[in-house]
């Protein structure tokens, strides 16, 4: 899964510390990031992740039209434990293929 390009929005700061050490490659977004320079991010994306604990519901709806628009694929990341996380993200991942 670290060679897909995948994009989190959201996330607590050392949640995001933590997984941008397991995975450098992917992209992490800041739901209080402006505009359109965060949700065009996802134009390219393999996957984009949600962890829904710390993004609003504006936020949210925006990047929903922008992975509607791109059809990507997408998911949502609960809690902070980074193993689950990650498992989780294998096992959505390869469940589609």
């Amino acid at each position: 899964i670290s060679a897909l390009r995948i994009i989190i929005i959201g996330g607590h700061t050392n949640w995001v510390s933590k997984l941008k050490k397991e995975f450098p490659n992917w992209d992490f977004v800041n739901p209080e990031a402006s505009g359109t320079t965060a949700v065009s991010i996802i134009n390219n994306a393999d996957r984009v992740y949600f962890f829904t604990d710390t993004i609003s519901h504006s936020k949210y709806y925006q990047f929903m039209n922008a992975i509607r628009e791109n059809k990507v694929e997408f998911g949502y990341i609960h809690g902070v434990n980074i193993e689950k996380n990650i498992r989780d993200i294998y096992r959505d991942i390869s469940e589609e293929a």
